[in-house]
Order: C-alpha cells, then sequence, then structure tokens
C-alpha cells in the first residue's frame, strides 16, 4: 500500500509531494528494525511477511528516484504536461 501512495503523491506533485511523501518517509524509516526490515503490518501486509513487507517499504522510498513516463500518468496529468513542453 504504501508503494502506491508514494507513487500517488508523485504522480500529485505541488504539495502533495512536498508533505505526504516526507511524512511517509519518515514513518517508514521509523517502522524500520535494526534488520532492516519493516516487521509490522496490517490485513494483508500482516499476513505476506517480512520479506514483502520490506519489499514494499522499499519501493515505496525508491519513488524519488523513479521516472514517471507520461504513459503511465493519469490522462488529466498528461494533458496537461504535454501542454508545457
Amino acid at each position: 500500500m504504501n508503494a502506491l501512495v508514494s507513487r500517488a503523491y508523485q504522480q500529485l506533485g505541488g504539495q502533495y509531494w512536498q508533505k505526504g511523501y516526507h511524512v511517509l518517509r519518515d514513518a517508514l524509516l521509523a517502522a524500520q528494525n535494526d534488520q532492516g526490515v519493516w516487521p509490522k503490518g496490517s490485513g494483508q501486509e500482516k499476513v505476506a511477511g517480512d520479506a514483502y513487507r520490506t519489499s514494499m517499504a522499499v519501493l515505496a522510498l525508491c519513488v524519488p528516484r523513479q521516472e514517471v513516463k507520461p504513459s503511465t500518468m493519469p490522462a488529466e496529468t498528461r494533458r496537461s504536461s504535454e501542454h508545457e513542453q
């Protein structure tokens, strides 16, 4: 779930990215244990285990390093970014 939220903040940009991602990042880093694992989870994440939760946390934290290609953006965002070019 965190990976999807992080990607949504990136696609929304502006204040959502500036505020939302940093809160998410800080919460994820605070939850990581000394072994580098994200041991806590709820719902399906709890059942899936440490490897899954850690993978999802890493994906969420990597979003600032990923480029969003126009084809993966929502249609409204694609239209507005095409006008800016």
